[in-house]
């Protein structure tokens, strides 16, 4: 109950907001422990306020939730700032301070290891509305106040069974979010986890899903049962994770130097929206996924960044746990596990020709063993044959992602020509594989068309 300083005027409009606290910072815990271990810190932001009947951000309350989150990250400043005195190793020649039993002893300002917030709404990149943006710019301002980035993340959704959105949809949605100049930082879900992206190249467009993905087959069919189990890409999908990421990355490029280095990052969902196989207990922690739901392998993690990482600075994935750290009954390795026990492995992330007029195959991939590293090139020559040619490169660029702005661990490779390349039909597309890496990378071409 209000005491006689609180008491308020009859017809005033008060917001009450309960909070809770179990006695423990968790945030300054994570900020600790990402401070020893010289990572950084992303926040997340409480969700806005909606109207449960219109199922849109409630108004009345908006004003009352900016403040709230003006007030923590205030707080955050204020709490975070002291000095935090830690300990290190007399070889941890980043830790300056007195030594004190063999240790050396510091101060860090654990406010300097947060680096960003991200909204906490998640926001549909094919349906970004006028109230959406003006919640981004509100919540935007908020943060850039205290001289930390501001990130949002976006979904997609390119399959036909809800929405049966174009991939120009959710491209015009990117457009008016970074015309408002105030994210720093753009996360895109890519969608296939849960059925909504698909990773299909231009030449499986007419095939049927389960031909190329047949886990997402299943997914799609446990959303709606009634599809066919025959139903092709194109029935399915109104374009490509490939497609759509890459006009994603040419755009934030063709806008980055006017607007202080916005980022595009891919969000990889390390889950399969099906319940054959789950890890159980589910989200213990309330840190993760909050249903029942399959791991992934590694193989899908790694077709994930085929298909899309090449176009964007940084590659991420939510709810470590349980996706990353549970067993199922039928796998008794974490998918952090198995990550670990693969990291040499090549991936691909682009192919193509270096131009018209050189017509060697470039591609852009990890973990490419330099000059040992092989490539089988599928091709099509003049009478439309295909030939199947072993060859490697000759001309590197490994730290090509840090200078061009990407992924800074994406490499870059220029392949020898193949043999006879003279006879290179003037269209078709070729089939570029690595080898140890589990999945090709297709691109289609045109010359007659320069």
């Amino acid at each position: 109950m209000p005491t006689k300083a609180c008491d308020f005027r009859n017809g005033s409009s008060v917001v009450v907001l309960f909070t809770s606290f179990a006695g423990t910072d968790p945030h300054g815990l994570l900020l600790e422990s990402a401070n020893e271990r010289n990572m950084s810190v992303i926040f997340s932001l409480p969700s806005a306020p909606v109207n449960y009947e219109t199922h849109q951000f409630d108004e009345e309350l908006l004003p009352a939730y900016y403040e709230w989150i003006r007030r923590v990250t205030i707080d955050h400043k204020t709490r975070y700032s002291r000095p935090y005195v830690d300990s290190c190793s007399n070889h941890d020649y980043n830790c300056l301070g007195s030594v004190q039993n063999g240790k050396r002893r510091t101060e860090r300002n654990l406010y300097s290891t947060l680096s960003s917030y991200f909204l906490g709404d998640i926001i549909p990149l094919f349906n970004i509305t006028k109230t959406h943006l003006k919640h981004v710019v509100s919540t935007g301002n908020i943060i850039h106040d205290t001289g930390k980035r501001f990130g949002v993340v976006l979904s997609i959704d390119l399959s036909r069974i809800e929405f049966n959105k174009s991939i120009s949809a959710h491209v015009e949605g990117y457009k008016s979010l970074i015309a408002e100049q105030i994210a720093n930082i753009t996360v895109v879900q890519e969608g296939r986890g849960t059925g909504r992206g698909s990773y299909h190249w231009k030449t499986e467009t007419d095939r049927q899903v389960r031909s190329n993905d047949p886990i997402l087959q299943r997914i799609l069919s446990f959303r709606k049962p009634y599809w066919s189990e025959n139903v092709t890409n194109e029935e399915a999908f109104t374009g490509s994770n490939q497609e759509l990421f890459r006009i994603l990355g040419q755009l934030r490029d063709s806008t980055a130097s006017s607007y202080s280095k916005t980022q595009l990052w891919l969000s990889v969902e390390a889950f399969e929206f099906l319940r054959d196989r789950p890890c159980l207990p589910v989200d213990t922690k309330s840190s993760g996924n909050a249903e029942i739901m399959d791991r992934t392998t590694k193989s899908r993690i790694d077709m994930a960044l085929t298909a899309s990482s090449a176009a964007g600075q940084k590659v991420v994935s939510f709810a470590w746990d349980p996706g990353f750290t549970c067993t199922s009954a039928s796998e008794n390795r974490t998918l952090a596990d198995e990550i670990r026990g693969d990291l040499q492995r090549p991936i691909l992330a682009n192919c193509s020709f270096h131009s018209s007029d050189n017509r060697s195959v470039v591609v852009l991939g990890y973990k490419l063993q330099g000059e040992t590293q092989g490539f089988t090139v599928d091709w099509p020559d003049e009478n439309n044959q295909r030939h199947t040619d072993r060859v490697n490169g000759y001309y590197f660029e490994l730290d090509y992602g840090q200078r061009h702005d990407r992924v800074p661990s994406l490499q870059y490779v220029q392949l020898y020509d193949v043999p006879n390349v003279n006879t290179l039909n003037s269209r078709g597309f070729v089939v570029v594989t690595a080898d140890g890496a589990y999945h090709p990378c297709i691109f289609t071409y045109d010359f007659r068309i320069l």
